[in-house]
């Protein structure tokens, strides 16, 4: 809305006398404004009805209604309340009450012959006071329409922003229940497939069990040497199931996003722990074509950690190749490294899955359909936890592996670990 106030405005002349109207144009139109006649007060009233005025230049002596009762009625309007009236007479200043006429509202009075430049000048003032007047009203209009826009404009933008917090809280509440449906599919996944192998090498255990007491004569017992062997064999599948609840405990709290594990550090050897596991596998493996050899430093390798949590990672990475080897024979290897740390590797022939990092690294566990990465997600993050890490390498990437057996590709999983077991876990 443009805001110029330069264009030429009304000026009233209400006079009965056509000579006295056309004496008041004359002088008046040097100001190049817009001349308005009325011959009676009724007449000028009805311009008031419809244009706004700079200025009413009002003769007293008019035939229908006077100049003061005009004047009054003029007033009387609030459109029309402010404007300027000038009385114009040509009465004597003895017969005219002047008084009456500032009294109804004149700001000034006259008497003709009027100084045409005296007019002029007096009339200019009010049509100048009359552009600021509109330029102010503008300003103001202006002013409240941009107000108005920007309160627009600021309502826009809350309800934008509103809309934006809650799709934000939508995609948590979606990301939350993603990762609450990801990890029941993965505990079921990773509990199906853990219970499948458990409760398989109970049922061959307790087979072999059976066969050796339907083979008995009658009467007869079982030397204490084949029975403590007997449930020696059992207790190895229990073990496993107890590895199981204590995956399926840590999977369900690092699911849920749980930044820190409460960890059980004590005194241990790593080595023992490595021998334990591994004869929990050497059947399984055995009877797939893959001998499982180990090697552990011969007098132990002792330091503080949390034992519980590693028998996780070491039971992790030996399923990985009990699960997805492809021939030849499981190497598990025990030692200190150059740089301070501890590692337990276990290298089996196949090929490393391509750019395992951002798998192992992701916040969320992966797709429970990819079991070998769930279980391998986890020991990861239990190492970091531990202040360790998992690496995942075709073998032979770090110079240390030899190559898989049979010559063919190879996977070299390596569990990294602080060599005495102190350093803080990683918060991730």
């Amino acid at each position: 809305m443009g805001l110029r106030t330069s264009e030429p405005t009304r000026i009233l002349l209400v006079d009965d006398d056509a000579k006295g109207l056309a004496a008041l144009e004359a002088t008046l139109a040097p100001l190049q404004q817009i001349l308005v006649p009325a011959h009676s007060g009724r007449e000028a009233l009805r311009q008031l009805l419809h244009h706004d005025f700079a200025a009413i230049i009002l003769d007293v002596m008019l035939p229908d209604l006077d100049g003061f009762e005009t004047a009054r009625l003029i007033r009387d309007r609030e459109r029309s309340r402010q404007t300027p009236i000038l009385f114009l007479t040509a009465l004597g200043r003895s017969e005219l009450p002047e008084m009456r006429a500032y009294a109804v509202g004149a700001v000034d009075v006259l008497f003709k012959p009027a100084d045409p430049d005296i007019l002029r000048s007096k009339v200019s003032v009010f049509v100048d006071l009359h552009h600021k007047t509109v330029l102010a009203r503008r300003q103001q209009e202006a002013l409240h329409e941009a107000q108005a826009r920007e309160h627009e404009r600021a309502l826009a933008e809350a309800a934008r922003r509103l809309e934006m917090e809650r799709a934000l809280a939508r995609e948590q509440v979606l990301r939350e229940e993603m990762r609450a449906l990801r990890l029941r599919e993965g505990l079921f996944s990773l509990t199906s497939q853990e219970l499948k192998l458990t409760v398989g090498a109970l049922t061959l255990e307790l087979g072999h069990a059976l066969g050796r007491a339907q083979d008995l004569p009658e009467p007869a017992r079982v030397p204490r040497e084949e029975l403590l062997a007997t449930l020696g064999s059992l207790e190895h599948p229990t073990r496993r199931l107890d590895v199981l609840v204590d995956n399926l405990l840590d999977l369900s709290r690092l699911g849920a996003g749980q930044r820190e594990l409460e960890l059980e550090l004590a005194d241990m050897d790593l080595a023992a722990l490595a021998r334990e596991v591994a004869a929990h596998f050497h059947e399984p493996l055995a009877r797939s074509g893959r001998p499982l050899a180990l090697r552990l430093p011969e007098g132990g390798l002792r330091g503080r950690w949390d034992r519980r949590r590693l028998e996780q990672v070491a039971t992790a990475l030996l399923g990985h190749a009990l699960r997805h080897g492809e021939g030849g024979a499981v190497a598990l290897e025990l030692a200190h490294t150059e740089g301070g740390e501890v590692q337990l590797c276990v290298r089996h022939a196949g090929r490393a899955p391509e750019d395992p990092g951002p798998v192992l690294d992701a916040e969320l566990p992966p797709d429970p359909a990819r079991s070998d990465a769930l279980a391998l997600w986890l020991a990861h993050h239990l190492l970091r936890r531990l202040g360790g890490r998992l690496e995942i390498e075709p073998d032979g990437a770090a110079g240390e592996a030899g190559g898989a057996a049979g010559g063919g590709p190879g996977v070299t999983l390596r569990a990294r670990l602080p060599a005495d077991g102190a350093a803080p876990a990683e918060k991730v």
